[in-house]
């Protein structure tokens, strides 16, 4: 997998939701069961529209901002993310 941005690594540590553009690790993450949506493509009007649902949705923002808590602390972790930067560099 490709190695996740820092900003992910910031908004599931701040338990926060996420709406992201479909790429390799979007793709992970959903995969993953992480909280939040996947766009395809580029367009706006979708992220818009998720967006506005999460704010809107009490209960879906709890769950997202759950699991991504939960992700960040079982599998995304710092040092899992450093490990695996000294392995590719090993390699």
């Amino acid at each position: 997998s490709d190695i996740m941005p820092g900003m992910y690594f910031e908004a599931m540590s701040a338990s926060l939701p996420m709406v992201l553009a479909a790429n390799d690790t979007a793709l992970e993450l959903k995969r993953n069961h992480f909280g939040g949506i996947v766009i395809s493509g580029e367009r706006p009007d979708l992220i818009a529209s998720s967006v506005y649902k999460i704010i809107k949705n009490k209960k879906l923002y709890s769950d997202f901002s759950k699991k991504n808590y939960e992700l960040m602390q079982t599998k995304y972790n710092f040092e899992k993310a450093m490990k695996e930067l000294k392995q590719t560099f090993k390699n």
